[in-house]
């Protein structure tokens, strides 16, 4: 897939993920007048990071340029690069009970049962 930019200071970019559905993630990086929020950053590893600066440089945008990662949620293709961005001094913003939810919203046991209850009272099953 390719990166495109919209006409108004928007950057979209879909990068590679690890596995093959989907093949990407949707990275957005929206300009500002000193420099760029990102939204969402990819899944870690050191072929994902080379990939996301590669984009950059494409677009000629430094890390430094990056003033604000946002993360849309917390799955792994979505913020698993954001560590490895803050090391480089971007901060990071996640919505704000997170940290209290994190364990839950990544236990997929818990979630299915909540899908499983939730299709039982709706008689889905």
């Amino acid at each position: 897939m390719k990166k495109f930019n919209f006409d108004n200071g928007i950057t979209h970019i879909p990068l590679e993920l690890p596995w093959r559905s989907p093949g990407f993630v949707n990275v957005y990086l929206i300009e500002e007048s000193d420099g760029y929020i990102m939204i969402d950053c990819g899944v870690d590893g050191e072929e994902y990071y080379s990939l996301l600066k590669n984009y950059l440089n494409q677009e000629k945008i430094k890390l430094a340029d990056i003033k604000l990662l946002i993360g849309t949620h917390m799955h792994s293709d979505h913020i698993g690069l954001s560590g490895k961005l803050r090391e480089q001094g971007i901060p990071f913003a996640l919505y704000k009970n997170s940290i209290e939810f994190i364990d839950q919203y990544n236990d997929w046991t818990l979630r299915f049962k909540e899908f499983n209850d939730y299709a039982k009272k709706r008689r889905c099953v």
